[in-house]
């Protein structure tokens, strides 16, 4: 049970999910364990990415076993996966049942910063998520911290190498394309690729022997990520602030700029705002322009993705609006707003 922290939030604050995981669910005991942001800066991921199975492995122990102590007083209850599993029938909408980051937001455990990961005042970014959801309303409830972490410095902006970190938004559908390369759609655009090869020359033309001995590893040891810089980078928290704050240059020098001299491949949509990015802000690095296995099956769903799949950068100085009417098999409409960015 080290290195954990512990809020309780507001029954009113359960919304969708929870019912699906526990009809009765009146409260929940949100978590947070602290992860070594000192492993994951070193610009070789497997470090970064053991750190990640250790902890999520850890936090489903522990919260396990908050579940089992709880349920010994004739409480219902049972804890919810820290990480993976996610209910994969739901794709490509959302597969998880419940928010964590909301939960820790609205519990107290920290506030959610610039590079959009939960700030913790003491772990910063470097932790990991988990809640317990339990049947029965509690005597008094934890509340949202009055300050937030985030000292915007702005590492996270610059350390993202497909620019999803935005000031004005995120641009998931970048993140996710390279991010989860070996999971989701990546691994479903992987498949695709050993379907539609010929041989294994023309797979080999497709898919380097790099990435296929990659994806042996994401199936063999656990879910593998390929970046986390926004959460390796960030210096908020009392655990790492103090040598950020000491000496600015030589954090950017040690922590920051072997990420961006960091010669890799980086994952992209054709014509993406992130293929631009890559291209401009860091032509060292590899593009590889994939599919990432995102395929809409309703317009429910397409609409409800539009958010997660637009690209901003594509759409500078459009100023338009758009209303969609869908008939037949759903009978749905929905606006889409697009606002004038320069």
């Amino acid at each position: 049970m080290d290195n954990i922290a512990i809020k309780i939030v507001l029954s009113s604050f359960l919304f969708l999910g929870t019912g699906q995981a526990l009809p009765e669910a009146k409260t929940v005991l949100i978590l947070a364990w602290g992860l070594n942001q000192v492993q994951m800066q070193s610009p070789a991921h497997s470090l970064a990415d053991v750190e990640f199975n250790q902890g999520w492995a850890n936090a489903n122990k522990c919260a396990r076993a908050i579940a089992e102590k709880v349920r010994q007083f004739g409480v219902k209850a049972l804890h919810m996966p820290a990480g993976f599993p996610f209910e994969t029938e739901r794709w490509p909408n959302s597969i998880w049942l419940t928010s964590d980051k909301i939960f820790a937001v609205e519990g107290g455990l920290g506030h959610m910063g610039i590079n959009r990961l939960v700030l913790h005042p003491e772990k910063g970014a470097a932790m990991i998520l988990g809640s317990v959801l339990i049947d029965q309303e509690c005597d008094a409830y934890d509340k949202p911290m009055n300050y937030n972490p985030c000292i915007e410095c702005g590492l996270c902006l610059s350390a993202c190498p497909v620019g999803a970190v935005k000031k004005d938004g995120f641009n998931f559908m970048a993140c996710y394309t390279h991010n989860y390369r070996e999971r989701l759609g990546g691994f479903q655009n992987w498949i695709e690729q050993i379907v539609v090869s010929k041989s294994t020359s023309d797979y080999r033309k497709r898919v380097s022997d790099t990435e296929t001995i990659t994806m042996w590893q994401n199936l063999a040891i656990g879910p593998q990520t390929r970046c986390d810089r926004c959460m390796a980078v960030c210096p908020a928290g009392e655990i790492a602030i103090g040598s950020y704050v000491e000496d600015r240059k030589g954090y950017i020098n040690h922590v920051v700029k072997p990420f961006a001299d960091k010669e890799e491949a980086i994952y992209v949509v054709p014509d993406s705002d992130a293929h631009h990015h890559v291209a401009k802000h860091f032509p060292n690095k590899t593009i590889k322009t994939v599919s990432n296995g995102t395929r809409l099956s309703s317009a429910k769903s397409f609409l409800n993705n539009l958010t997660k799949t637009f690209q901003s950068g594509q759409a500078k100085g459009l100023d338009a609006t758009y209303h969609f009417t869908f008939t037949g098999q759903e009978n749905l409409a929905g606006t889409v707003e697009i606002k004038n960015k320069f």
